[in-house]
């Protein structure tokens, strides 16, 4: 009844707005398509194809030659390459596996040749287990799920292991995990993880509901994510999107997609690197909202609300703070924090888009930073107290103020030029003192208008950085 209910809300708006994707159950009576149609249909981008490969586009299931296994009846089930062992279910070949019914405390185990790829086709299948993970790929070279259009497919961890084995997740895999298809998959782990693997995650589409007591998708490598829509819930112990790989790996790649992510920990986390190329993700945080050493948002709409920074650039040996940095040039960013909003333990870089930051705690600020904070384009308006303030510095080339209201307001921001035009306005949620505000339209020798409420700053725009507000660099 939970993964039924959960579905029902996540998913109804779009069944009635016609946007899933109407497809016949039937395999056999469904039309082919081209692998070409298939990537169209599937994602709106395909210009990383170094990231995604074919067969992680390719949803197409050809049920003539594949394996059928109905868990519903594992007692009789004979088929090539699948040994049975009480309620464990072992695939030892390549091949396309198309798993139906409902299989309670069972496993499906695949445990094929290094070089061999292995397909599982969900289609209406609940597996549950308190034993292990309800899927465990022991080896293979490539496992791909694929959701069949128009299924609902459930699997749920009951057991309580610890981290012994890596039982602890729903899907745990010693090699690359491929997830395609348009059906849905809800995943519940309540102890435990959601998807592990000890190499890359590709997500290409589809629609997922993963509720996990720890991290909800952890990687030793990359996760890549062309589109889908996903709803993610990480436990007090858990990251949503968690990648911690070793030398160069540790890469997290959106390139489109619709998320909700809520987090006990860090919405999104990786060693290494996170871009944001385009989707519309929603994070709610107990901690860090996005952190990473490197972090490049370039389109979409992210929206950042957390008990800590919102996004940080940070790097867990010390002697890297020279590489470390916040990129921004594209798209609609929105972070409420309750530290700091922007912090990078390097350089802060605004190139375009529109950034919009407020910093609810005065012993913090908009943006924080220990090396160079440069913005050459864009919107920025950052807001927040009076304590520790600081705005960007002498490498812009994009004009900006710095300025501080002698009383806190929660008022509408308006920037006014000397005809009366108003060039921005802002609605904040919370009080602020400080703002740090940089539009593309400034212009020097200048006069402006900084209004909130009844409280009035004048600006005459005699340099590119702009500061009339208390400057704390430390």
């Amino acid at each position: 009844m939970r993964a039924n209910k959960l579905v029902v809300e996540l998913f109804s708006l779009a069944i009635l707005s016609g946007s899933l994707v109407a497809c016949s159950k039937n395999a056999s009576n469904s039309k082919p398509q081209s692998m070409q149609n298939m990537k169209i249909n599937t994602t709106k981008s395909n210009s990383k194809s170094n990231i995604f490969t074919d067969d992680d586009y390719n949803a197409i299931v050809d049920e003539k030659n594949s394996t059928v296994l109905d868990l519903s009846d594992i007692y009789n089930l004979k088929a090539e390459n699948v040994s049975i062992s009480g309620n464990i279910i072992t695939i030892s070949s390549e091949g396309t596996y198309i798993l139906t019914g409902v299989l309670e405390e069972g496993q499906i185990i695949v445990n094929a040749k290094d070089e061999d790829k292995v397909r599982l086709v969900l289609k209406e299948v609940s597996i549950t287990s308190s034993k292990g993970s309800p899927i465990l790929v022991k080896n293979a070279s490539k496992t791909i799920i694929t959701l069949a259009s128009n299924t609902n497919n459930k699997l749920e961890l009951k057991g309580d292991f610890g981290k012994e084995k890596n039982k602890d997740s729903v899907i745990f895999s010693n090699s690359d995990l491929s997830f395609n298809g348009t059906g849905i998959l809800n995943l519940f782990s309540s102890y435990g993880r959601g998807i592990v693997s000890q190499d890359k995650v590709v997500f290409v589409d589809g629609k997922y509901a993963l509720e996990t007591s720890g991290n909800s998708v952890t990687s030793k490598n990359s996760v890549a994510i062309a589109d889908g829509k996903y709803y993610i819930k990480a436990g007090d112990n858990g990251t949503a999107l968690k990648v911690d790989g070793e030398e160069n790996k540790g890469r997290v790649y959106i390139q489109n997609g619709d998320f909700d992510i809520f987090a006990g920990k860090d919405g999104i986390n990786s060693n290494s690197n996170i871009t944001i190329n385009n989707g519309n993700i929603n994070i709610k945080s107990k901690d860090n909202g996005i952190e990473s050493e490197n972090i490049d948002i370039r389109g979409g709409d992210t929206k950042v609300v957390s008990k800590d920074d919102g996004v940080f650039a940070s790097s867990k040996e010390d002697t890297k703070t020279d590489t470390l940095y916040i990129r921004i040039n594209g798209g609609k960013v929105n972070v409420f924090s309750e530290k700091n909003g922007l912090n990078s333990k390097g350089d802060i870089y605004i190139e375009g888009g529109e950034t919009f930051v407020e910093s609810l705690n005065n012993e913090n600020s908009a943006i924080r930073y220990e090396g160079n904070a440069k913005i050459t384009g864009g919107t920025f308006v950052g807001i927040g107290g009076d304590s520790k303030i600081k705005s960007f510095g002498d490498l812009s080339t994009q004009g900006s103020v710095l300025l501080y209201f002698p009383e806190s307001t929660k008022e509408d921001l308006q920037l006014i030029d000397d005809f009366g035009r108003t060039l921005i306005e802002y609605k904040p949620t919370s009080e602020y003192k400080s703002v740090i505000l940089s539009i593309k339209d400034f212009r020097l020798n200048k006069r402006y208008k900084l209004v909130a409420g009844d409280q009035t700053l004048d600006v005459f725009l005699d340099k590119l950085n702009y500061k009339s507000a208390k400057v704390n660099e430390k």
